[in-house]
C-alpha cells in the first residue's frame, strides 16, 4: 500500500480510519493513522453493560468488513479488541 492510502471513515463506507504514513524506523515497522474521536466499544460496553442483538450484529458487521478489506490488501490487524474499536452505532 502506498503511503497516504485511505480507508474512508464514514460508517456508510468503511469502518477503517485513514492511514497517513507508514515505514520502518531503525528496524521497527510503524503505521501513522488519523486520530479518531469518539467512544470505543469497551467504553460503550462499560456504559451500557451490554449491546442489543441488533447493535451487536452491526458492530460485528463493521469489524468483519474492515478486516476483510485489510486482509485483501495484505494487512493483518494484530491487536483486535474492544478498546481499539471506535464504533458507529
Amino acid at each position: 500500500m502506498a503511503a497516504g492510502g485511505t480507508y474512508p471513515t464514514s460508517c456508510d463506507e468503511s469502518p477503517w480510519e485513514q492511514i497517513l504514513d507508514y515505514g520502518i524506523d531503525r528496524g521497527t515497522p510503524y503505521i501513522v493513522m488519523e486520530l479518531l474521536e469518539g467512544e470505543s466499544l469497551a467504553q460503550c460496553l462499560t456504559r451500557l453493560g451490554r449491546l442489543t442483538a441488533r447493535d451487536t450484529a452491526h458492530v460485528l458487521s463493521q469489524v468483519a468488513q474492515g478486516l476483510t478489506r485489510a486482509h485483501g490488501k495484505g494487512i493483518v490487524h494484530r491487536d483486535l479488541k474492544p478498546e481499539n474499536n471506535i464504533h458507529c452505532l
